[in-house]
């Protein structure tokens, strides 16, 4: 039996981070009141923070966590996800990594249900649903779907997998679109969990909007946790979006004006 059909391995999280002190203490605090986070590993590598250092980081993630700081920044998300990818083909022997971005809640069963769900993969699992990546129902099981892409934000990886990603696959803006393509090229089917594990709260700042951000379907998690994260991200967003768009209605206000004046004066020449 392959390793993607057996049980599943030890696991890696791996949690890539970048200044966005708040919404890093949110996320944290979700994965610490996870069950079972305590049986398996976890690593942060920080992109270079301008904003704080990694002993500031240390107090807000579960007890044994281990933390990397790069020197330089990498430039984007996609390159810091190709380095968590080296680092776990290099640095580690767990069979499966999990590709948790600073900004993802977790359900306090996640665990457990890449566990449940990891057999009837192909050597990749995505955590969340997002609305913005459709999927059709997979015959695999019940409560899976099988997408044509995905992004890295909650997706699971085999060794295999990435071994073969970082040999045939070059990093660039398309990294997470080349290896979709990659796996239909190869026949690997990405499943995708129905109702998401994950949830995105990163809906402001680094490239991100509120009215635009990717959202995890079918996510229901009780914890107080991850439901207060959830109310004041929300909350926060719209009070940005909004803020956002009062500036530019008032950007326009003055655009409008100054065209009427322009008209105005245009007017007068004319009628000299």
């Amino acid at each position: 039996m392959s390793e993607t059909r057996a049980s599943a391995p030890r696991i890696l999280l791996g949690v890539t981070t970048y200044n966005r002190m708040q919404t890093v203490a949110l996320a944290a605090r979700s994965l610490r009141h996870a069950e079972g986070v305590g049986e398996v590993a976890v690593v942060v590598i920080d992109d270079a923070s301008e904003e704080y250092s990694l002993d500031a980081l240390r107090p807000l993630f579960p007890p044994g966590t281990a933390f990397i700081r790069r020197e330089v920044n990498s430039g984007r998300a996609d390159y810091a996800a190709h380095a968590l990818m080296r680092y776990f083909i290099e640095k580690r022997d767990e069979g499966l990594l999990v590709c948790l971005d600073s900004d993802l809640l977790v359900a306090g069963d996640f665990l457990a249900r890449i566990r449940a769900a990891w057999p009837k993969s192909d050597g990749v699992l995505s955590l969340f649903n997002a609305h913005t990546h459709p999927g059709v129902r997979s015959a695999r099981g019940e409560g899976l779907l099988e997408k044509e892409t995905v992004g890295f934000a909650g997706t699971v990886w085999s060794r295999a997998v990435i071994a073969d990603v970082l040999v045939n696959v070059v990093p660039t803006p398309r990294f997470d679109w080349d290896i979709c393509k990659l796996l239909e090229e190869t026949g690997r089917a990405i499943v995708c969990l129905e109702d998401s594990a994950v949830q995105h709260i990163g809906m402001v700042g680094q490239n991100s909007r509120f009215l635009t951000s990717d959202y995890g379907l079918g996510f229901a998690d009780a914890h107080w946790a991850n439901l207060s994260a959830i109310q004041e991200a929300t909350l926060f967003g719209a009070r940005e979006e909004i803020a956002a768009l009062r500036k530019r209605v008032g950007a326009l206000r003055k655009e409008v004006t100054m065209l009427r004046v322009k008209d105005a004066v245009a007017g007068l020449r004319k009628k000299r």
